[in-house]
């Protein structure tokens, strides 16, 4: 088992579109450089799971006092399962602690239980590094024939749904829904999403209310509880546009201007990037697929496809830069040279 120790937020294989023998056109604090896919978009351990302490774990589920049983219920077999490496760890240190209390203990079992003990601690360590990181690869790995439909201008698969079969059943099952989770996931899962977050929320643990939660906001680390906090609102933000029946559009680009991305490559063009403070209440999620195809989910469009005038795709390319954590990304230099 070998930890991943180099994260992506920005999944390779979606890099790869805008890249030449893996190399991709970038742009860092006003800096243009070429760098490998690998290199970009990721972070050492960024996935790795973070430990809840009871006060944290008490905060996150104030937000599920009022939810439907089922939801409370499936909430907390999602926290179980996340936070299931910790308890592994923690379950091997008293194993360890037992064993050093066993009498009569010859050199050599002393030898082999302590060998045992070290591999079980690595196998959890992968674990803990691993987890979310190989459940994100799974879901890339499915979204691949979606991206390339996609790319082939082919968005049957999300129109193929049994809308009446949904509502009944429910929308778990269908590619609709796991589409839109996925671009949900690829809007909430990066770096800049991370960091926006805390920024806004960190103001509410000085909120004159926030003494009455009976929770001291000094045992309150927002980084531990991103993860889950973005894990429900990806969920929520999926099956809300499902239950809308939220309009696709693939948008066509055979001007001299290709699309550019960036490492938050999934934006809502409703929202102000540039002040957070300026909250919005609409959801049009932008996503550009390659330089040359983009889609749009929860547009006014009534056409499933749009072939875009030059002033369309600048206008686009200037979202994606408005909203940029730390780099933007095009196949080559001088659309670079642009928008800097």
């Amino acid at each position: 088992m070998e930890k991943k120790r180099r994260q992506h937020y920005v999944f390779q294989a979606y890099l790869t579109s805008w890249a030449t023998n893996q190399q991709v056109w970038c742009c860092r604090d006003g800096n243009i450089f070429k760098s490998n896919t690998i290199n970009i978009a990721q972070e050492r351990d960024f996935y790795r799971i973070k430990p809840l302490n009871d006060y944290e774990l008490k905060f996150f589920l104030l937000f599920h006092k009022k939810s439907h049983p089922d939801v409370r219920k499936a909430m907390l077999d999602h926290i179980n399962t996340y936070l299931s490496p910790l308890e592994w760890q923690k379950h091997i240190e008293q194993l360890e602690a037992l064993s050093q209390l066993m009498p009569n203990k010859s050199k050599d079992q002393s030898f082999e239980i302590e060998k045992i003990i070290v591999d079980l601690k690595n196998k959890v360590d992968v674990s803990i590094n691993n987890l979310m990181e190989d459940y994100l690869s799974d879901i890339e790995g499915e979204s691949m024939k979606w991206i390339a439909s996609l790319k082939e201008s082919d968005c049957t698969f999300y129109y193929s749904s049994n809308d009446e079969k949904a509502k009944t059943q429910g929308y778990y099952d269908d590619d609709r829904f796991n589409f839109l989770y996925f671009v949900s996931i690829q809007y909430f899962r990066t770096k800049a999403l991370k960091e926006r977050w805390i920024t806004n929320f960190k103001p509410a643990l000085s909120h004159p209310q926030w003494n009455s939660l009976g929770i001291p906001k000094e045992h309150i680390c927002l980084e531990n509880l991103h993860s889950l906090f973005m894990w429900e609102f990806q969920n929520a933000c999926a099956y809300g546009l499902r239950k809308k029946n939220a309009h696709l559009t693939i948008l066509t680009n055979k001007t001299s201007i290709p699309f550019i991305t960036s490492d938050q490559p999934v934006i809502n063009l409703r929202a102000d990037y540039q002040d957070l403070s300026n909250e919005t209440t609409e959801l049009v999620f932008y996503y550009p697929i390659t330089p040359n195809i983009a889609i749009t989910i929860n547009d006014e469009n009534t056409e499933d496809r749009a072939n875009l005038s030059l002033q369309e795709v600048e206008y686009y390319n200037k979202a994606i830069v408005k909203s940029s954590h730390q780099n933007i990304f095009a196949s080559n230099v001088e659309v670079i040279n642009r928008y800097i």
